[in-house]
Formats: C-alpha cells, sequence, structure tokens
C-alpha cells in the first residue's frame, strides 16, 4: 500500500480523470489488480480518515453531511476556494441564506485566522470555522466573544457544533461583493434593479458599474449577490447522479469542471 500522502494525491481532479482513463495506475497505488474500483476509493480515502485527514477529508465530509445530507442539490449548492479581499474561503453553502466554513486541519496552523476571519465578515454574515480537536481548546479561546461559529469534526467523522454561529453584518462591504462577482453577475443585478447597463466606454464601464452596484441598498443587494454564487453550481448535477460515486469522491466531482461526457465516463468507471 502507497503512503498516505501518495494517497491523498490520488483525490484531486487531474490524477482522477488519469485515473479513469488508466486504472492500472490505482492498481500500482493499491498493489492488487482489483475491479472493484468503487470499493478501492473508499478502501483508500479509509487511510486518509484514519491517519492523515487534510483538507480534502474536511471539504468531503461538509459536502456529504450538509449539502447531500441535510439539504440537497435541488435547493443547495456549495462553492470553494472563494477569494475574499486576501484571504479564500475554504467552504460556502448556500440555502437560502450562506454560511461559510474555514477549514482549520490537524495538520494546519491558525496562525492567520483572526485575518481570514475578518475579510470573510466583508462578505457574508455567517461563518464558521471548522477544527479538529487538536484546535478545539485554542480555537475557543480565541473566539469565545465573537459570533463565529465552531464546529469539531470528531474522530467518528461527525460534525459536532461546539459554538453556534451568529448572525455578524456590521462590516458587510458592498464594494467587496462587487470584487467578487463576475461580469455577468454583476451585470444581471445592475440590470434587474435600474432596467439597464451603463451606456459608458469600455475604459469607464466597470468603474460606471460599480457606481450603479454600491448604490443599490443593502439588504436587496445581499440577496442578490447570495443568488448569484449559489446559481454558479445549483443543478450542476441531482443528488441521485451523485449518489452513483462513492463517498470519497462526491465533493471532487461536484466541484471538478467535468464535461457531460467526462462524467458518464465516470459514471461508466462504477458499475
Amino acid at each position: 500500500m502507497a503512503s498516505v500522502v501518495e494517497i491523498s494525491k490520488i483525490f484531486t481532479n487531474q490524477n482522477l480523470k488519469k485515473i479513469i482513463s488508466d486504472d492500472t495506475r490505482l492498481n500500482s497505488l493499491t498493489m492488487s489488480s482489483t475491479k472493484d474500483l468503487y470499493d478501492t476509493f473508499e478502501r483508500l480515502y479509509k487511510q486518509l480518515l484514519r491517519h492523515y485527514r487534510n483538507e480534502y477529508v474536511y471539504k468531503n465530509t461538509l459536502f456529504n453531511k450538509l449539502v447531500l445530507g441535510t439539504h440537497s442539490l435541488n435547493t443547495a449548492s456549495a462553492i470553494t476556494e472563494l477569494p475574499i479581499v486576501d484571504s479564500i474561503a475554504d467552504f460556502i453553502l448556500f440555502n437560502g441564506k450562506a454560511v461559510v466554513y474555514e477549514i482549520k486541519t490537524e495538520l494546519d496552523s491558525l496562525e492567520r485566522l483572526e485575518g481570514q476571519l475578518a475579510n470573510y465578515y466583508k462578505a457574508f454574515d455567517i461563518v464558521n470555522v471548522v477544527i479538529s480537536d487538536r484546535h478545539y481548546e485554542s480555537v475557543m479561546q480565541r473566539l469565545a466573544d465573537s459570533p463565529v461559529g465552531v464546529i469539531v469534526l470528531t474522530s467518528k467523522m461527525t460534525l459536532s457544533v461546539k459554538k453556534k454561529a451568529l448572525r455578524f453584518n456590521r462590516n458587510l462591504d458592498k464594494s467587496v461583493w462587487f470584487s467578487i462577482l463576475r461580469k455577468y453577475e454583476f451585470e444581471s443585478i445592475i440590470k434587474n434593479y435600474y432596467g439597464y447597463l451603463p451606456e459608458t466606454t469600455d475604459f469607464e464601464y466597470y468603474s460606471a458599474c460599480k457606481e450603479l452596484f454600491v448604490a443599490i441598498d443593502m439588504s436587496t443587494l445581499y440577496k442578490a449577490f447570495i443568488i448569484c454564487l449559489k446559481n454558479r453550481n445549483l443543478h450542476k448535477y441531482d443528488d441521485s447522479q451523485m449518489k452513483l460515486l462513492p463517498n470519497s469522491l462526491r465533493s471532487l466531482v461536484y466541484f471538478s469542471k467535468f464535461s457531460k461526457s467526462e462524467y458518464r465516463q465516470l459514471a461508466h468507471f462504477f458499475k
């Protein structure tokens, strides 16, 4: 059996596509020639759960338990690795509201945590930190008087809420929302609100759009901002498509840019 670090590299978009086209790559890691590929991925993933709970394990757990478990792909969606100011939010769930989950695994330090959380509150009003038991005492001390929620990923792979997140909207920043959105997204908000887009030179267009954007009232704009982000991955797959895949791969496939033909190839791979 390969090392857990080598195994962890399987659970990436690039390597998964390589394995689909050549499953001997998987056999070389498992030191076997099994044809039960579904079971093979699950066994490899269990090695990570036992010995190397990296960021992928946390994201995949959040996806399986929250997006597929508590909610449904018909009504909820999620985004990973969203740039916000000079931080990157690990996982954001959209289900009528937006909830940020900042991940701190047992392999991570807490050095940048407070700065990251401050940035997230410029874009969203509900923020959680998902941690290992190793970080529990330190995180609870740091965040005792804050609105940030604290969730522990237990040794049994459950999400244990230790401190409930409270809404905090005093630091929301319309300019940050504008910087997060793609051009077609902020254009749709402006067009829906005003009924038109600015007519100006290409050079001045971005600034003109931003001026109109930030003039929209906060409550209306936040709702529109959340809808734009939710729609990025909404209906990308349905629950039945996801549940054809091993638990170990569901978030990887959901957050990867698989074409429809690549998904069909992947589903056939596990038949």
